[in-house]
């Protein structure tokens, strides 16, 4: 049975929230990854779950702006995007940096990735971890 007002759609997006603070957490420092699982928490992320975030990113019947949202929201707060929804490199590269390591490749993905794309900060942070998962390695 539905409860009213949510649907399928809203518990995978909060499941697709906790896979992108386990992606971005996954070698980062102990407090950096805290950081971003308390971000999530705050997001209406859940701290249990285990879906595929590829699959909703990459989905195209996900509802973009809903997990634009989340995404956003968790970006804020762990400064990876400002309010105005644009990506702050410094901080991306340093993140970066600590799961890809090769310099190289961190210039390579800063380049594709890092710059904002998107008419609101929502689709700029959907747009952002869609490229992320299409560069970063696994």
């Amino acid at each position: 049975e539905e409860t009213p007002g949510l649907n399928n759609n809203s518990t995978s997006t909060m499941k697709t929230v906790l896979i992108i603070s386990m992606l971005l957490a996954v070698s980062l420092a102990g407090k950096r990854r805290e950081e971003i699982k308390e971000a999530v928490r705050s997001c209406g992320g859940d701290a249990g779950g285990s879906d595929d975030l590829r699959k909703h990113v990459t989905d195209e019947n996900v509802d973009q702006a809903a997990l634009g949202a989340k995404i956003f929201c968790v970006n804020k707060k762990i400064g990876l995007q400002n309010d105005h929804g644009n990506i702050d490199e410094s901080v991306f590269r340093k993140d970066l940096k600590a799961v890809v390591g090769d310099e190289a490749k961190v210039n390579e993905i800063v380049a594709e990735c890092g710059k904002r794309k998107g008419d609101t900060p929502e689709a700029a942070a959907f747009n952002f971890l869609k490229c992320y998962e299409k560069n970063v390695p696994k």
